[in-house]
């Protein structure tokens, strides 16, 4: 071993002058083998130790190696510092079970002495100090116990430079212990400098975390400290025939620069930076990122877009290439629009005829995968019947009735789905009013090309199909397929590409026969940008990927996902995203979106999953401070701006607007779903929640201090389920959600509403302009609703039986207490697994409305013995406006009355929303 004291003569503050030597460790058997737990630490044998403490781990581990004990009056005293005896004394039993098994001292006067021997006698200290009872500091530490274990043991895992680390140059005291232990990735330092601060006192938290990486090398961290980065350049006009990767060389593609950098070795930089220079990046296929790819804790891989950087999955199309309409279909557009028509041959551009009538027949597309156009950044929309530049009310042809019950004559789900198409091949007759069929006459390909859209039994449940036949004489349209439920009266559809109806100013229609698209332009086609969407696959691919970055660029046009995925530590930064079926869906644990501006996206722009419900394990991964909008272009229902699935998801600062659907979906445990603005949302159909959670136990997932307002479709009456947009909905058997602190403001539908879930806590929320009241909850679960009638509990509740394991009863003690085997259960049993028991609203502040306890709940809550099931509603504080919408008090008035009379905090209410800053 290095004698690090040979170089230099060591000064103390209190005159102490340790000389250490080098001295050869001599056992029988050595090893860090012998290294094994002795002892069981039971919670509680620290009151000052937490098990969230970020030393809790370290603190059990020393505890149980036998290294380290606590301080009396069961304390470990973890902000406490450790002597120089102390440190001589972890040091002497860390040698001694490494040389020989075993740590087995006689007692002495002081105690400390033995171990001071020990260390004197086998090279650790050559000369024992004056006083041993003075704090340690954090150099002298490192120059004690580097010496503990023998070199083999403390090999090199981290590049960590000549006088790199801040507060520590070569020439200083112990500087060569301290360089040796960051190399071994012992300690790290303090902060992301790596600054050591050698001339403090050592605290026995950090003391514990640097004992266990000593005995464990599992537990040891990767860190790189004056390395460099290295660069690779990429340039859309690059000549690829020289190209080296260097800037004046640059790579032309994505995929040469990534296998450039497979090539370099991590371990010796601090970074790898991908530039890619300003430019179009047309992309024909999938950029994929696996194992191979990843970049290490100390060395992440980043893709960094210079300004002007654009990834493009479709093509740019020509101006010059749009021309005067004309061909066989002229005579099927009226006659007043004819002479503004434009053409475009898609030939031109890699579509066949075959290629586009199977885009168009795709069943569960909803036409989302035509060859669309965007103009300036809108797409072009297929021309319907009736038009959608209408108001909302006339946009949509309302069913009248046809042959769609069942044998009972009652509305049912069907359940012979059609794998193939997730569609049920069952042809379905619809009545609709006479002058629909009267329009559809005039339709010349009404039994080959004319497709539905619409919702036929829920607003929530998006469908359509294709037009099989019309039979005019009884006002009947007969369809291919249907969705998961029978149509019923009242539904709405409406119909599209129909060359006929091509009548309004950005409408198109394909003719698949000659690849010809018709285009009513809306802008001046001579200077306005136009895209198709082209790449069939993702843009980029994680497949196992880890610690790789993409920033600062536009990734737009694709027919499939902008990024799509699973891997670990990936980080998504500054992206401008735009027109794909879905922006990002990314699974994995400590994953980073932030920071992104995601707009017109087909379906659901962000989903992120991970963690582990059963043992809910946290994924750690983060979506912080974006900015989405127009999402669910194409299928307003049941699509989101972002979706969280699994466990330990944090949403948060983020800013959703602007569309035709909900804005977020919720399914999991231990979530942080908090300071997100929801505005100007679910503007196509009153019904479901601006933000949803339904179909999982969401137990330990909190909702706060988010902002809701402006949703629902205003003066949109033909509604088959008329419940309005409501602000937060929990959704069939969900249970376990706490909602707290939120506002939310001017919705068409109730403010929170429960359908079927228990033990929801809701506090201190602000409630204004709800309508019909500001919370709704039903017992849906008791009455039977998932069993067709049966008194007991639903087949949603299967989940909590199976879920209820040790880690759930742990985490959440409600459910140490719910019975889960109805045959043991009462009826008038409070603890039966049946909703809404154990919900509590309690201390929210409400304008205008009054808390109603659903009809279903109502009923049924006080009707079993008596009891209410656990549930708390206290009146909550009302104060009473106009009801009217044009009567609302404004926003910022409301807010200052609320936090007169409930907990919600101005420092709190303040970072609503976006902020400027990256995640901290």
């Amino acid at each position: 071993m290095t004698n690090g004291f040979a170089k230099k003569i060591v000064a103390f503050s209190l005159a102490i002058l340790l000389m250490i030597a080098s001295k050869a460790l001599v056992s029988a058997d050595p090893g860090k083998e012998n290294f094994t737990r002795r002892y069981e630490y039971e919670p509680g044998v620290f009151s000052d130790v937490r098990d969230t403490d970020w030393f809790y781990g370290n603190v059990v581990s020393v505890y149980e190696y036998g290294l380290m004990n606590g301080k009396g009056n069961s304390r470990f005293d973890t902000e406490g510092n450790i002597t120089i005896a102390e440190a001589c004394t972890i040091a002497a039993r860390l040698n001694a079970i490494y040389t020989s098994g075993s740590d087995t001292f006689e007692k002495t006067e002081p105690w400390y002495q033995v171990y001071v021997d020990y260390c004197t006698r086998h090279g650790i200290l050559a000369v024992e100090p004056d006083d041993l009872t003075v704090p340690a500091t954090r150099k002298l530490f490192a120059a004690i116990l580097a010496h503990s274990l023998p070199g083999e043991e403390l090999p090199e895992i981290n590049y960590v430079g000549t006088d790199s680390i801040p507060d520590v140059k070569m020439v200083d005291e112990f500087a060569d212990e301290i360089y040796m232990l960051y190399r071994a990735g012992i300690t790290i330092g303090a902060d992301a400098n790596g600054t050591y601060n050698p001339d403090k006192y050592i605290k026995r938290s950090e003391v514990a975390a640097i004992v266990t990486r000593m005995v464990d090398p599992s537990l040891r961290k990767e860190i790189i400290l004056g390395g460099t980065f290295a660069e690779v350049f990429v340039s859309p006009d690059a000549d690829a025939s020289v190209a080296d990767g260097s800037e004046s060389k640059p790579y032309r593609t994505l995929d040469a620069a990534r296998e450039a950098v497979r090539a370099i070795d991590r371990s010796r930089y601090q970074g790898i930076n991908v530039i890619l220079k300003s430019g179009v990046y047309p992309l024909t296929s999938t950029v994929e990122f696996t194992a191979e790819d990843s970049g290490t804790s100390r060395c992440r891989i980043r893709y960094i877009g210079e300004e002007g950087t654009v990834l493009n999955g479709g093509t740019i199309v020509a101006n010059s290439d749009f021309v005067p309409a004309s061909g066989d279909a002229m005579q099927y557009f009226p006659e007043k629009v004819r002479d503004e028509l434009l053409m475009l041959d898609l030939s031109k551009y890699g579509y066949t005829a075959e290629g586009l009538a199977a885009d168009m027949a795709s069943v569960s597309g909803y036409a989302d995968r035509a060859a669309n156009i965007s103009v300036n950044g809108v797409k072009m929309e297929l021309a319907r019947y009736p038009d959608s530049a209408k108001n909302i009310e006339d946009g949509w042809v309302e069913i009248t009735g046809g042959e769609f019950r069942d044998k009972y004559g009652n509305y049912t789900a069907l359940t012979d789905n059609d794998p193939d198409t997730e569609h049920h091949p069952v042809s379905i007759l619809l009545a609709v009013p006479q002058e629909v069929i009267d329009r559809a006459r005039t339709w010349h390909a009404a039994t080959t090309d004319v497709r539905t859209v619409g919702r036929l039994t829920y607003l929530w449940a998006h469908d359509n199909s294709v037009i099989e036949d019309i039979d005019t004489s009884n006002n009947l349209i007969k369809v291919k397929y249907v969705g998961a439920y029978y149509p019923k009266e009242g539904g709405i559809i409406y119909f599209y590409n129909i060359p006929e109806e091509l009548d309004s100013p950005n409408e198109y229609y394909i003719d698949p026969e000659t690849t010809a698209l018709y285009y009513y332009p809306s802008d001046d086609m001579r200077t306005a940008v136009l895209s198709i969407p082209k790449l069939d696959a993702p843009v980029i691919t994680f497949s196992g990927a880890e610690y790789i970055s993409f920033e600062s660029m536009r990734i737009e046009n694709g027919r499939d996902h902008a990024v799509k995925g699973e891997g670990n530590n990936i980080i998504l930064k500054d992206l401008l995203i735009s027109d794909f079926v879905n922006a990002i869906a990314l699974r994995g644990s400590h994953n980073l979106i932030t920071l992104c501006t995601i707009h017109d996206i087909t379906d659901t722009a962000v989903i992120v999953e991970g963690g582990d419900t059963s043992s809910l394990t946290k994924a750690e991964t983060k979506v912080y401070n974006n900015l989405l909008y127009r999402w669910g272009v194409g299928t307003a229902t049941l699509t989101y701006a972002i979706q969280n699935k699994g466990c330990g998801i944090t949403v948060s600062h983020n800013e959703m607007f602007d569309a035709k659907s909900l804005a977020m979906n919720s399914d999991g445990n231990l979530h942080v779903i908090e300071y997100n603005k929801m505005y100007d949302v679910a503007k196509l159909f009153n019904e479901g929640g601006v933000f949803g959670d339904g179909g999982s136990m969401a137990y330990g997932t909190v909702l706060r201090y988010n902002l809701v307002m402006h949703a629902g479709a205003y003066g949109f009456s033909r509604n088959i389920t008329p419940m309005g947009v409501q602000g937060i909905t929990v959704d069939c058997d969900c249970s376990g959600l706490t909602i707290y602190g939120n506002i939310i403001y001017d919705v068409t539908g109730y403010g929170i509403g429960i359908a079927g879930g228990r033990d929801h806590i809701m506090h201190d929320n602000l409630f204004v302009a709800t309508s019909p009241y500001a919370l709704a909850i039903d017992g849906r679960e008791y009455v039977g609703y998932f069993k067709g009638g049966n008194e007991w509990p639903g087949e949603g509740w299967a989940e909590i039986r199976a879920a209820v394991n040790p880690a759930w009863r742990e985490a959440f003690p409600v459910l140490a207490q719910v019975v889960v085997d109805e045959s043991q259960a009462r009826e008038n049993d409070a603890n039966l697994v049946i909703s809404p028991g154990g919900c509590s609203f309690t201390s929210n502040f409400i304008f205008f409305d009054k808390v109603r306890i659903g009809e279903w709940g109502l009923k049924y809550i006080y009707a079993i013995d008596g009891a209410d099931m656990m549930s708390t509603f206290e009146d909550p504080t009302a104060v009473v406006y106009s009801s009217k919408r044009s009567g609302h008090p404004p926003l910022e008035e409301c807010v200052e009355k609320a936090q007169e009379a409930i907990n919600l905090p101005s420092s709190e209410v303040s970072k609503i929303g976006r902020v400027m800053s990256d995640w901290e």
